[in-house]
């Protein structure tokens, strides 16, 4: 009954007044004989001429599911927040450090704290990306595209990881065209990715290989490629 609705549900009603749509699901918050959630999933019904029918709904009490998936984003924020205080403190004192609060600092041990401070920096972000992920399965996700320089954001990612290649032994190297035009893209995201990227390369890479990272532009788009002389991945 609608009265039993927490709201209406509107997107019920476009569904079942649209003949078109083939296969529709939505969550519906019913007030009583009880607080429940179900997930309905509906299909159109035609006769044997073809003609529509009506729908027929399938109903299933998914609010178990509904508390287990908030209480779920519950924990990840407290756990985010108890990770974010010591990784916010940590890039503090390495800022002061670069800064010479602590005396004159070797071009070298400023390199080292430099790198040291871009992978704080990257584990902050992958403490916040912790969090978004309840915001994607809501479709929650923001996105902050801006004029990217991409040639940029691979040489930051190079410096930073290079440590990681060495460990192995393995030769990163980067083939970047000298003029390109700036892309349309979330710079945040977009070193997620190509970080995903370079990890897999060196995971999956024998000790000695090596693995090339090349930007271009053609036509509208700006291309990034990693390749390596690993395993490869189907």
């Amino acid at each position: 009954s609608p009265k039993n609705l927490t709201k209406p549900p509107s997107g019920i009603q476009e569904i079942f007044q649209s003949q078109t749509v083939e296969i529709a699901s939505e969550d519906i918050k019913i007030l009583r004989p009880s607080d429940r959630t179900l997930a309905m999933t509906s299909a159109p019904v035609t006769g044997h001429k073809g003609g529509y029918l009506g729908r027929l709904c399938v109903f299933r009490d998914v609010s178990l599911e509904r508390k287990a998936v908030h209480s779920q984003g519950v924990f990840i924020s407290m756990v985010s927040h108890e990770l974010r205080t010591p990784l916010t403190s940590l890039t503090g004192f390495i800022e002061l450090a670069l800064d010479g609060a602590g005396g004159p600092l070797d071009e070298n041990v400023a390199r080292l704290l430099r790198i040291a401070r871009s992978n704080g920096e990257r584990l902050s972000r992958l403490v916040s990306d912790i969090l978004e992920v309840t915001r994607l399965e809501t479709g929650h996700l923001a996105l902050e595209p801006v004029p990217l320089d991409v040639r940029e954001v691979v040489r930051d990612l190079v410096e930073s990881m290079s440590a990681e290649f060495d460990k192995r032994r393995q030769t990163l190297s980067t083939d970047l065209q000298a003029v390109m035009p700036f892309a349309w893209a979330d710079r945040q995201r977009t070193a997620q990715i190509i970080a995903n990227l370079l990890t897999n390369a060196y995971r999956y890479t024998p000790d000695g290989g090596s693995v090339t990272i090349s930007a271009r532009s053609e036509s509208d788009q700006v291309i990034v490629t990693v390749t390596d002389t690993g395993l490869g991945i189907p």
